[in-house]
């Protein structure tokens, strides 16, 4: 394979292309549930997990806090309309 990229930038500029192998849906969302079973009852590391909207083809997107404990409040911020479909 091969592929030509033209750049369109000034001569003191850098420009840096990263290539990665394809990361399936399922694949993310297996590593996601992992780090979520590892860390849900850790009393040091605060880890959150919702959804915020579907794709297109009906795929969970989320939105994942991980954070400490430390200065946490107890409150939530308002909803946003149309996101987070499985609030309840």
């Amino acid at each position: 394979m091969t592929f030509q990229v033209i750049v369109l930038a000034q001569d003191n500029e850098k420009t840096a292309i990263a290539l990665i192998h394809p990361y399936s849906y399922k694949e993310c969302q297996f590593f996601v549930n992992y780090v979520e079973n590892k860390y849900k009852n850790d009393k040091d590391i605060y880890f959150n997990r919702n959804t915020l909207i579907h794709s297109p083809e009906g795929r969970k997107i989320d939105l994942i806090t991980i954070s400490s404990f430390d200065s946490i409040k107890g409150e939530n911020e308002p909803y946003i309309n149309h996101l987070y479909p499985l609030r309840n």
